[in-house]
């Protein structure tokens, strides 16, 4: 089995995570021939102040996860997205997979935060392992 799978690189700014999604139809608009494109760590908010990854945090169903997964429907290809995800009172710096039908397959938490980094002060750790059968081939989400 052979998957074609592309990486969602540019220079990530502070901007709407809205315009970040419509960045990411154009690529996908000129590169349709993929199974699978993965987009950057945090890829809705970008890494900033706790307040600022704070505001672009979402739930994992929420409206950015509906327009990515309507995205990965409407190009029929799977979509790994990095976002800062809100559950309750806990933050994580999560990975979501949606299918090429629009299906939330995987919902990675990041597990090891680095206790040099900030990170470890704005998030909370994730217990879940993410391996999933990808068309035949195992995959797994892995946030470093």
């Amino acid at each position: 089995m052979r998957l074609n799978i592309g990486v969602f690189q540019y220079k990530m700014r502070d901007e709407p995570s809205l315009k970040k999604i419509q960045r990411l139809e154009n690529h996908l608009k000129k590169n349709n021939t993929l199974d699978l494109i993965v987009c950057p760590e945090l890829f809705l908010s970008g890494y900033g102040s706790h307040k600022k990854i704070k505001e672009f945090a979402e739930v994992k169903d929420g409206e950015y996860a509906i327009k990515i997964s309507l995205l990965a429907k409407k190009y029929e290809t799977a979509i790994l997205y990095g976002y800062p995800e809100i559950e309750k009172y806990s933050l994580f710096n999560a990975a979501q997979l949606f299918s090429s039908t629009g299906q939330s397959l995987i919902n990675h938490r990041k597990q090891l935060l680095p206790p040099t980094a900030k990170e470890s002060t704005i998030f909370n750790r994730g217990n879940n392992d993410s391996i999933i059968n990808f068309k035949g081939i195992k995959i797994a989400v892995v946030i470093c």
